[in-house]
């Protein structure tokens, strides 16, 4: 476990409490509202043919009843975050940012 995902973990359960998860199976019962979050890809910046800069990048992906969650107001807060989808299904509302976090 990189020192860069223990502190994101602690930055977003001091949001969320107990109800965060990072790559749950799909067999966990989840407690809402939550936030998911999960490694994804890391981004690259090439200069003289190597990669000069590499940023470890996130999905988040918070899940509550209520459309207007403040969770999604508090993620947003992260600098170098984007809201790049949100959608309803089941009666929950989900909204997913791309957070780079290193």
């Amino acid at each position: 476990m990189s020192n860069s995902r223990i502190r994101l973990d602690a930055e977003l359960r001091a949001i969320a409490g107990n109800n965060v998860y990072f790559q749950p199976p799909e067999s966990l019962k989840i407690n809402y509202p939550a936030i998911k979050y999960r490694l994804k890809s890391p981004s690259h910046i090439h200069a003289d043919n190597i990669n000069y800069i590499t940023h470890r990048r996130y999905e988040i992906i918070v899940i509550d009843k209520n459309p207007d969650s403040l969770l999604v107001e508090q993620i947003n807060n992260f600098r170098t975050c984007s809201c790049i989808n949100t959608y309803s299904k089941d009666g929950l509302n989900y909204t997913v940012f791309e957070l780079y976090y290193n």
